[in-house]
């Protein structure tokens, strides 16, 4: 018996705050069976922001490839329809609903989310309507990856289409996953520079969180392997350029991520 998913399914993943420049600089075979790493820019400079926007199908794209999904102004992974606004010949996923999650529970799909960082947090009101849509909801504050990776392969339905989402937590400040060999209190990355700021340590912490995190999703990204996958980041982190540190400001490198994308079993890659 095959272990795929139903073809139609979708799994979303958002290395939460990964830059580009790391996953560019970090081996990721798990990541690489999806396609090739593009160069992509965020709709948004903080989770919340960027999320929001995802959920009503604006993803991280190229500006100005023009080729759909990898530039979503010229063709939508996502299409919510709504009064005024059709489907496109590049959307993918054409949707009826408030949300992509509400549309693909209206088209018979099963829901599954799980999210490590706060804005997911079902007990604030803010994370408990970024979530309200998903039939089945996991929150784990910070780096739980492996507990998110057995919540979700316990929940994947043998013969229903699902759409899954998983928003990764070790690569977010401060840089930390189950096991490392330094403290997690220790943070490296503090909005207003300090004395614990250290670039050296940003670049060296996420790029073993990225590793861990590509190992981690191993299994997960061979179930989906015949459907759609996208793995991408909400948003990268500043690294004292121009003074600037962490994320929740606007500046190209927090506005610049990484983006992996297959499409019912097929990777996209960049036709000019």
């Amino acid at each position: 018996m095959s272990d795929l998913v139903h073809p139609d399914s979708v799994l979303l993943v958002t290395l939460d705050s990964c830059r580009h420049d790391t996953a560019a600089e970090t081996p990721t075979p798990t990541l690489d069976t999806i396609g090739p790493m593009h160069r992509a820019m965020a709709p948004g400079h903080f989770t919340l922001a960027s999320h929001a926007a995802i959920w009503v199908g604006t993803t991280p794209g190229i500006p100005g490839l023009r080729q759909p999904v990898l530039d979503p102004k010229s063709g939508r992974l996502f299409r919510l329809e709504a009064k005024g606004i059709r489907a496109r010949a590049g959307d993918v996923f054409v949707l009826d609903g408030a949300t992509i999650i509400e549309g693909f529970k209206s088209a018979g799909y099963l829901t599954l989310g799980t999210g490590a960082v706060d804005w997911f947090d079902p007990d604030t009101p803010a994370g408990a309507r970024l979530i309200q849509d998903f039939e089945h909801f996991l929150f784990v504050r910070g780096a739980g990856l492996p507990r998110q990776v057995d919540w979700l392969l316990g929940h994947l339905p043998a013969s229903r289409p699902v759409f899954a989402f998983v928003n990764v937590g070790e690569t977010h400040v401060p840089y930390w996953y189950e096991g490392a060999p330094w403290d997690p209190e220790s943070n490296p990355c503090h909005p207003h520079a300090g004395d614990t700021n250290d670039r050296e340590q940003c670049v060296a912490r996420q790029s073993a969180c990225l590793r861990y995190a590509d190992t981690q999703l191993r299994t997960v990204v061979h179930r989906f392997r015949a459907a759609t996958i996208m793995v991408t980041a909400d948003h990268g982190d500043a690294w004292g350029e121009d003074g600037l540190w962490e994320h929740g400001t606007w500046h190209p490198v927090v506005m610049t991520v990484p983006l992996w994308v297959r499409v019912k079993g097929r990777p996209c890659t960049r036709q000019s």
